[in-house]
């Protein structure tokens, strides 16, 4: 395994950015290889997605929608704000990100529940 650089998290959170993004001037295929990218890195690293965002304790659970995203393509955007502009995303945090237990993972899950 090598070692894990500030150059790997960036090509890590980078790759997963572009693999979520829906923008419509970028390559599907280079989205494609920068998420694979990502994700192997992390493999290698045996990282899961919270391990790349820090300290989410100071979370208030009773107020999911203030949860402010520490990673991909909404970083810095309160899951509120996601989920009135972009349900899919929340979707996807909640059945396919591989979230650890944790602040983010109930905050996803609990808006998720409100969805359905």
């Amino acid at each position: 395994m090598s070692e894990l650089t500030p150059e790997i998290l960036n090509i890590i959170n980078a790759g997963l950015s572009k693999g979520l993004s829906k923008s419509n001037n970028q390559d599907p295929d280079e989205s494609v290889r920068a998420w694979a990218k990502a994700r192997e890195l992390m493999r290698e690293h045996d990282l899961k997605v919270e391990c790349l965002v820090g300290n989410l304790e100071e979370h208030d659970p009773a107020e999911p929608e203030a949860f402010t995203m520490p990673f991909g393509k909404y970083r810095g955007q309160q899951l509120g704000h996601i989920m009135r502009n972009d349900h899919g995303y929340i979707r996807w945090l909640a059945e396919d990100a591989n979230l650890d237990a944790g602040p983010l993972r109930d905050a996803v899950e609990t808006l998720q529940a409100r969805q359905i």
